[in-house]
């Protein structure tokens, strides 16, 4: 398997881009998400999902690794296909996905076109609650909540640990002293 390929954006198209390696062209398939993140001419690292067939070998590719992982979940549902799970993370952002999925908000997912209910269902039966905790722990990654992992990492905490606790236990303020106090009561009682 190909876990990622660096190198020279040569050319976008509207559902792929040619990345040159060493005088290699690899034309590998994107979301429109992914492809707008990427300017043509510049360098790029690429993390890659490789679907051999028969007659063929095609390259899926993303921006960030956590979308990799994302698009290969997808792919764990029967009737999921690399095709249909780049058409989801066109339409929405991984993070997003995710979201409907664990709040089983199936109007958001059949708003993908391709996506009817009974796929929609089967999403949310095969992944809901299986889902890894880099995707459910995920913070937003805002100047405070940085602020605040620093700090705590400067205690001794895991950052695992400190995302968890930022993802269950919102910030109700912008004030650090009195954020910074309560993640640490959390996190004393978690060890």
């Amino acid at each position: 398997m190909i876990k990622y390929i660096k190198g020279l954006v040569v050319k976008k198209e509207s559902d792929c881009l040619i990345l040159d390696n060493n005088g290699i062209g690899y034309k590998i398939f994107c979301s429109s998400r992914e492809l707008s993140q990427i300017n043509t001419g510049s360098e790029a690292t690429i993390y890659t999902y490789l679907v051999h067939k028969e007659d063929n070998m095609t390259l899926f590719g993303f921006v960030k690794e956590k979308n990799l992982e994302g698009f290969e979940y997808l792919l764990k549902v029967d009737g999921v296909g690399p095709k249909l799970a780049l058409k989801i993370l066109s339409f929405y952002d991984i993070d997003e996905v995710y979201s409907a999925i664990e709040s089983e908000n199936i109007e958001k997912l059949k708003k993908v076109p391709g996506l009817g209910p009974k796929m929609v269902n089967k999403l949310l039966f095969e992944l809901k609650g299986k889902l890894p905790d880099t995707f459910i722990n995920d913070t937003p990654d805002n100047d405070f909540n940085r602020d605040i992992i620093s700090a705590l990492l400067n205690f001794g905490y895991q950052e695992s640990d400190i995302r968890a606790a930022l993802n269950k236990y919102k910030p109700e303020t912008q004030d650090f002293q009195t954020e910074f106090k309560k993640y640490i009561k959390i996190l004393a009682k978690k060890l």
